[in-house]
């Protein structure tokens, strides 16, 4: 028998304790182990005897360890002078312009320039960024063509066949100027007092000629044909090439 178990047996024989009471005063000590019920009677009165070895020997501690530390670490300091960058939310501009051929029925449609160009009708582009028509006509130019004018009914039918595979409002070129409708050439397609002077395709009711309803559009989304509109709204527009 090792001598920690020698020491433990006689100090059981010495106090007459039994198990669970000594064992309870090796690892609590006399003051706590006189609350535990049924050792209270047994102690009391005995004399105090060192207790020579614990029970549960202690773990060998390395001294070249570093100390374990029980703290948590410290939390990262925020300054409250620095604000996170405002959300914003994305910014509202036209519809994305397709990066690839996009068949509509029997017309299919390529990019070209920021606009689609249809195989039908190579000398005109559809633009769908919505623009005033001022700004609409700056674009034509830019690309080296002009905002479209459709001067005839067959030109029209083509443009107005191809569009509506597109529903859209498009600026074309034609303003309300002096009295009567004209294209930028100079020529008078339509007044009020010689509504068949020219060419003309408005949907019923139209032209309304109200204040300020002063540029042509050519409307396919819904019922189709040519109406005045605000000049200060914005549309997408049709570019066609310049006549040689």
């Amino acid at each position: 028998m090792s001598s920690g178990a020698g020491t433990r047996g006689a100090d059981q024989a010495y106090y007459g304790l039994p198990t669970f009471c000594y064992e309870a005063r090796v690892r609590l000590g006399v003051a706590v182990l006189l609350s535990l019920a049924g050792c209270d009677a047994v102690l009391d009165g005995l004399p105090q005897r060192p207790i020579r070895e614990p029970l549960i020997p202690s773990a060998t501690v390395d001294a070249s360890a570093p100390a374990a530390s029980s703290s948590a670490p410290p939390a990262p300091v925020v300054d409250a002078a620095v604000k996170p960058p405002p959300v914003r939310p994305p910014p509202v501009g036209p519809p994305p312009v397709p990066t690839t051929l996009v068949d509509a029925g029997a017309v299919a449609f390529t990019p070209s320039r920021g606009c689609l160009r249809a195989t039908e009708t190579p000398a005109y582009l559809f633009c769908l960024q919505q623009l005033l028509q001022d700004q609409a006509v700056l674009s034509c130019e830019a690309l080296g063509m002009e905002l479209a004018s459709l001067e005839t009914a067959e030109e029209d039918q083509l443009v107005t066949g191809v569009a509506t595979l597109l529903p859209s409002t498009y600026w074309l070129s034609g303003k309300f100027e002096a009295g009567g409708w004209t294209w930028p050439n100079g020529d008078v397609f339509w007044v009020r007092a010689q509504p068949d002077l020219s060419y003309s395709n408005w949907i019923p009711g139209q032209p309304e000629t109200q204040m300020g309803d002063n540029c042509l559009v050519l409307r396919t989304d819904g019922a189709q044909g040519w109406a005045d509109e605000v000049c200060t709204r914005t549309f997408g527009f049709i570019c066609e090439q310049p006549a040689p």
